[in-house]
């Protein structure tokens, strides 16, 4: 649904931040700002996926849920970003 390696905006709650997305249906991508850009890996799981941001990061399970405002990925009940196109 959202590895189609077209770019979302990628919304951070926490840091009230905007940044590019990009899933590639091979489990890589890019997230990137006007300064940096990291390259994800990830894999589907139902109702989610699990990601890792770089390769000395662990992996974060995240729930993804379809909004009106696009798509929200939670963990722990809260969310954590929002991607939108």
């Amino acid at each position: 649904m959202i590895a189609d390696g077209k770019p979302w905006e990628m919304v951070v709650v926490k840091r009230r931040a905007s940044n590019i997305l990009v899933f590639r249906p091979d489990g890589g991508g890019t997230i990137s700002d006007s300064l940096v850009s990291i390259n994800p890996t990830w894999r589907a799981v139902p109702n989610g996926i699990w990601i890792r941001p770089r390769p000395e990061d662990p992996e974060k399970c995240l729930r993804l849920t379809r909004t009106k405002a696009g798509i929200e990925a939670s963990q722990n009940g809260k969310t954590v970003w929002l991607l939108k196109r």
